[in-house]
């Protein structure tokens, strides 16, 4: 790029016209003062491999648009977040394609979809974890019911977080599933995780209880949290004294919302201080009938999942009919579940 605009050549003044800034790898946008009195010049260069010409035309116009509502009458009155970059055109086709999509998710809550399964195929396998146990879905939903039971007596209700450190188990799916129940947050807490990133995340959250168990409590940060060991002696002594009925807003500590918080995960970290973002109940719901409705339902076959200990997306296959196959590939945790089984209702 040129930055002497006022050139002259044997005295005859030359006009300086600044074609490209150079290869891109998508879209940019360069903004310069020519020093020539002729004001901002700002280009807006798109990779052709990524973009046609008429997707190219529509960003300029949104870009243009987003210029014209800085120097409205009122532009200092109004929020950034609040210009409208679509068109007509465009908003009218977004609405379209959102109402056509939309999924009820508020007709039914996790705990809900579990209960429903149960019913379809309570001695189904629901999970097989790497020490060969084998959990049906009746003992799955009678296990979670007592613990769900437990939770909400130590005063843990619907928005609340409760942290969960366990390695992959059916312990940690029962845990995982008695935390939905009783109407809480869960907050996936990896044991393999730095001491400091585990300390921080709880410190930040500050989740109402931290489950966890024997294998794992010694390698946990002290943070004063309230810690339930789900395997130990006392907690299998409480439970003995549990109901493992379903458990609904009446046992519950509120009313189970679609907006209440399903999971909270936390960001890497690598950019700046690791930040925790809030899944809510009803778009997991969402997700797990869109898994549902679109996946294929092919009987009894797997489908790897290499995602980390990272909350309910892949841990609440259960709810929907798939069982989950905990086990270990080499020092990789590998997590294996069959798509929908067919001819089960799932």
């Amino acid at each position: 790029m040129s930055f002497d605009y006022d050139l002259e050549f044997a005295g005859h003044r030359a006009e300086a016209h600044n074609l490209t800034r150079g290869p891109v790898d998508d879209l940019s946008v360069t903004a310069y003062d020519r020093s020539d009195g002729s004001g901002l010049q700002i280009d807006l260069v798109g990779n052709p491999e990524l973009y046609r010409p008429d997707g190219l035309a529509a960003h300029h116009r949104r870009f243009l648009a987003l210029l014209r509502a800085f120097i409205a009458p009122n532009a200092q009155e109004r929020a950034v977040g609040l210009i409208d970059l679509a068109t007509e055109e465009e908003r009218a086709e977004l609405l379209a394609e959102s109402r056509a999509n939309r999924l009820k998710h508020h007709e039914t809550t996790l705990p809900e979809l579990l209960a429903a399964q149960t019913a379809r195929t309570p001695t189904t396998t629901a999970v097989l974890d790497c020490d060969g146990r084998a959990v049906t879905y009746r003992d799955l939903d009678l296990a979670s019911n007592r613990l769900a039971r437990l939770l909400i007596a130590e005063g843990v209700g619907p928005d609340w977080i409760v942290a969960l450190a366990a390695s992959r188990s059916a312990d940690m799916v029962v845990a995982l599933l008695a935390i939905l129940k009783s109407g809480a947050g869960y907050l996936p807490v990896d044991p393999e995780y730095p001491v400091g990133r585990m300390a921080f995340m709880l410190r930040d959250s500050a989740p109402a209880l931290l489950l966890t168990t024997t294998r794992v409590l010694a390698g946990l940060p002290e943070t004063g949290v309230r810690t339930v060991v789900v395997d130990g002696p006392e907690t299998a002594e409480a439970l003995r004294h549990r109901s493992g009925a379903a458990v609904d807003d009446r046992d519950r500590l509120g009313r189970l919302e679609p907006w209440h918080t399903a999971y909270v995960i936390y960001t890497s970290g690598t950019t700046g201080t690791p930040k925790g973002v809030v899944m809510p109940t009803g778009s997991l719901v969402n997700l797990l009938r869109w898994h549902n409705d679109d996946l294929p339902r092919v009987p009894d076959s797997r489908t790897a999942q290499f995602t980390a200990h990272d909350g309910l997306r892949g841990r609440s296959r259960p709810c929907t009919g798939r069982t989950a196959r905990l086990g270990m590939s080499g020092r990789r945790r590998v997590a294996l579940t069959p798509v929908y089984r067919s001819g089960q209702g799932s």
